[in-house]
């Protein structure tokens, strides 16, 4: 009986997780080719692949009951897919999208995008996912997820278990080829491509963990956006983008003008600025030595108390001196948070005449 439910538990969850495109295995063909031209898809017979998953060795120090059982489990999912014939794929749905894309500061000048490798269900991180990857479930299994086995926390609940066969069978033959380096600079209406970062440039730093990936930025533009998006070795059809990260060789910084300083202190948590009941202070707002006039919100600590003005020049007032102890913060679009983005403010008491 209990076989029956993890069976049906499989097929079920076979049937959520999706692959879409029409791509290649990376031992099998050549990635695209400059001019765009499709190469050729790989394809198997399942009944083959089925028979390749039966003869897989039994890897070392792992049970062959439990072997036997991932096995098993595989090839009735597999099976459950309907499909006579398995062909390549690129990575496809929310799943396999890159979410922790970022520019870094190499401290030289030079300014590098820095991302992690998603391909659910390939679990011995290969490139492709096939019957290889009931390998490391086996390996792992019964593990609590950690850096150095998180990614074959398949359906990421937390733990390696037979449930992660699922997203294995899913994901059956989505291959990663290269990921292709997309820019914006209209806030992302078009994108243009400028890099192509093969799959052989990913590393696991340190060793025995995630693969990421490493791209030297060429000549980047001032506040463009930057992607990354998947592809197999067709290189035809995409796969799931990723979230977007902000070039800008100034962050943008918050502080206050010149014109209006505060009565002593430094904006800082340890020295806030020392400031007056109503007096204005002007804020402002810094990319390098241009000031951000637009698209820009403020948000106080304690909230009451504090008015600041919602068009510039940003007037910051302090109606009553209960306002005690508060800091500022401003956010610059949806996709460019300040990173020097707070200030920290004390109300001078006001004695009586």
């Amino acid at each position: 009986m209990l076989r029956i439910w993890v069976i049906v538990t499989l097929v079920a969850g076979v049937l959520a997780f999706s692959c879409a495109g029409r791509q290649s295995l990376h031992e099998a063909v050549a990635p695209q080719q400059a001019t765009g031209e499709a190469i050729g898809s790989f394809e198997q017979a399942l009944n083959s692949a089925l028979g390749e998953l039966d003869a897989l060795a039994l890897p070392k120090n792992v049970e062959p009951k439990l072997f036997n059982r991932l096995k098993s489990a595989l090839a009735e999912a597999l099976s459950a897919r309907g499909e006579a014939k398995l062909v390549s794929r690129p990575p496809s749905g929310a799943a396999n999208a890159v979410s922790d894309l970022e520019v870094v500061d190499n401290g030289d000048g030079t300014y590098s995008l820095v991302w992690s490798y998603v391909n659910a269900g390939d679990y011995n991180q290969d490139s492709i996912v096939n019957i290889m990857d009931v390998t490391p479930l086996a390996a792992h299994f019964n593990e609590t997820a950690e850096p150095t086995n998180e990614w074959i926390d398949g359906n990421r609940d937390g733990g390696i278990t037979i449930l992660d066969v699922t997203p294995l069978a899913a994901g059956f033959f989505c291959e990663l080829a290269d990921y292709a380096v997309e820019t914006s600079d209209d806030e992302g209406a078009s994108w243009d491509e400028v890099a192509r970062v093969n799959f052989s440039e990913g590393v696991e730093e340190p060793a025995g963990t995630r693969k990421s990936f490493v791209h030297l930025l060429t000549d980047p533009v001032e506040m463009a956006l930057y992607r990354v998006v998947p592809y197999d070795s067709i290189g035809v059809e995409p796969g799931p983008e990723s979230a977007p990260a902000r070039f800008t060789s100034a962050p943008p910084a918050l502080d206050l003008s010149d014109e209006t300083p505060a009565n002593a202190g430094e904006g800082t948590c340890d020295a806030p600025y020392l400031v007056e009941i109503d007096t204005q202070y002007r804020l402002v707002v810094m990319t390098g030595e241009t000031e951000v006039t637009t698209e820009l919100s403020f948000e106080t600590l304690p909230p009451a108390f504090i008015a600041i003005s919602e068009e510039s020049p940003f007037m910051l007032t302090v109606e009553n001196e209960l306002a005690g102890d508060f800091w500022v913060q401003a956010a610059w679009r949806e996709l460019a948070p300040l990173r020097s983005n707070k200030l920290y403010f004390r109300v001078e008491a006001q004695l009586p005449p």
